[in-house]
């Protein structure tokens, strides 16, 4: 081979190397926050149904990474232990989308409120502590709610909520 062809391989090469860190980097990481005592989280509601699908459906494989791990304190949520955690182990950062339900819904707010994030999806998320002695034992409702701050730190929000919940002005 001569060494123009030489240079045209290895030309190719680069290219076909350059697309493969692009779509890399180009995954956006989804970070899941499981509901209170969801654990092995894998097996409880959907979320070993959202790893199969990201996992087995190649089109959504080129575009998503899951983090979906068991969460330390899982039957506390302590926000004190479960904002940490997502920081420093998830390591969520402005390029990550937060997927939360229940408990892990409030995390996904309070931490939104702190820390700037892709964006946030919500799954039966509430605002109050329930009446319920553990979840105000939990940290996420010892301080009032700072909406705007949360707006401010995603470029979108994702609510899903049922007929019957409550609905804030």
């Amino acid at each position: 081979m001569s060494a123009g062809a030489n240079s045209i391989a290895a030309q190719r090469h680069q290219i076909s190397s350059n697309n493969d860190e692009n779509k890399k980097m180009k995954k956006i990481k989804l970070v899941l926050l499981p509901g209170m005592g969801c654990v092995p989280v894998k097996e409880s509601n959907f979320y070993g149904w959202l790893d199969h699908k990201l996992r087995t459906d190649a089109h959504l494989r080129e575009k998503f990474t899951l983090d979906l791990r068991d969460f330390p304190d899982p039957h506390l949520c302590r926000q004190s232990i479960w904002l940490p955690f997502v920081r420093d182990e998830l390591a969520a950062d402005e390029h990550s989308i937060l997927i939360g339900h229940s408990s892990g819904a409030v995390a996904c707010a309070r931490y939104a409120e702190k820390y700037k994030v892709k964006g946030i999806c919500v799954c039966a998320g509430y605002d109050d502590d329930l009446g319920d002695a553990t979840e105000r034992a939990s940290g996420y409702f010892d301080q009032p709610w700072d909406y705007r701050k949360i707006r401010e730190n995603t470029k979108f929000r994702v609510c899903f909520a049922g007929v019957k919940d409550h609905r804030p002005d």
